[in-house]
């Protein structure tokens, strides 16, 4: 029944065995139901990117408008010699979009090992990664200004953590 409806639909279709529950002490997963996507944004309309890494220190990406009217990233502050290459920078954003979580964690739990560290920001989502589980090879990450917390994979971070290096044109 719809919840704003008095309308109810009958059927004699086993519902429960749809949902993949075969006996009365079955219990619902959520995972097919959820969306554990952690970002959604559309990366063309990103205009800053800043990355935060205990060794290489922090990395702004902005993206400016040139005289022509064309856009281009660069690094700030500015690095004269440096290019930086948007197609490296897209492909950043898109392995951001592409993170799903493995479970969905209480924002309200423990800490999780999240410190005020900002690990990526993209616009106005901000992204902080806590500690590692090594056994079960996964990070806790938090979404702002969401405030979602998500065990993730640690292959879904290995492949973004990036240096400056990283976006130069080659």
């Amino acid at each position: 029944r719809d919840t704003l409806s008095n309308a109810v639909a009958v059927t004699e279709t086993d519902l429960l065995t749809s949902f993949g529950l075969y006996s009365k002490d079955a219990k619902l997963d959520y995972k097919p139901f959820a969306d554990l996507q952690v970002a959604k944004f559309d990366g063309s309309k990103v205009t800053r990117v800043e990355i935060q890494d205990k060794a290489a220190g922090s990395l702004v990406l902005i993206k400016k408008e040139n005289a022509d009217k064309t856009t281009a990233w660069a690094f700030e502050p500015a690095a004269p010699k440096e290019e930086v290459d948007a197609n490296k920078v897209m492909s950043f954003l898109s392995g951001i979009s592409n993170i799903y979580g493995k479970e969905f964690i209480d924002p309200q739990g423990n800490n999780n090992g999240f410190s005020d560290k900002l690990w990526v920001s993209v616009g106005e989502l901000h992204l902080f990664l806590g500690t590692q589980d090594d056994v079960k090879k996964t990070h806790f990450l938090k979404v702002m200004p969401e405030n979602r917390v998500y065990e993730i994979y640690d292959s879904s971070i290995s492949s973004l953590k990036k240096d400056k290096r990283a976006f130069l044109k080659t």
